[in-house]
């Protein structure tokens, strides 16, 4: 935010497109920011990334770390966005300080990922919360302890250092 915010200081006019995720929704405190400032907006959820991929001139993203294999630790749906923008030649550029620069190698996203509250993903969703009610509570009446639906919130995903154009750093930029 920091990057776009010395940009408007600067009086550099530019258009963002805030990609967001559920269930999190961090894009709208984004927004919300943008909005304050008086950029131009447009606010879409991640499956719309395919279809507006060729009104983007560069996809600036945040990171929880930069791993010592190169992958980048973002939130859920980074690796989805940046291989999107690789395909279609957009360059994508990662902001990360360096105190996020991290030893830890990793290639997926299920080692060492946070799991968040699966509920999160159904509490919106009236039709899955009833599934997953009468499924539950068919498994109580067969002496089942589980319901048929496994429900997975992962928090993080890594993308791998072919997707990435440049780091910027506090630095400089390292490509």
């Amino acid at each position: 935010m920091r990057i776009l915010e010395t940009a408007i200081n600067r009086g550099i006019n530019f258009r963002v497109i805030i990609v967001d995720s559920r269930p999190q929704e961090h894009g709208l405190k984004s927004a919300r920011r943008l909005l304050s400032l008086n950029v131009k907006c447009s606010y879409v959820l991640i499956n719309a990334v395919p279809f507006i991929i060729s009104e983007v001139t560069k996809v600036l993203l945040g990171a929880h770390g930069l791993l010592g294999n190169g992958y980048v630790m973002s939130q859920v749906g980074t690796a989805q966005i940046s291989l999107i923008a690789k395909t279609h030649n957009v360059p994508v550029l990662v902001c990360c300080e360096t105190y996020k620069f991290c030893e830890r190698v990793q290639t997926d996203s299920f080692v060492f990922n946070e799991l968040g509250d699966p509920n999160d993903l159904t509490v919106n969703h009236s039709l899955l919360y009833e599934a997953m009610r009468s499924s539950s509570s068919t498994a109580e009446t067969s002496n089942s302890s589980k319901s048929n639906l496994n429900i997975l919130n992962m928090t993080y995903d890594v993308t791998p250092p072919t997707f990435i154009s440049a780091v910027i750093t506090e630095l400089g930029i390292l490509p």
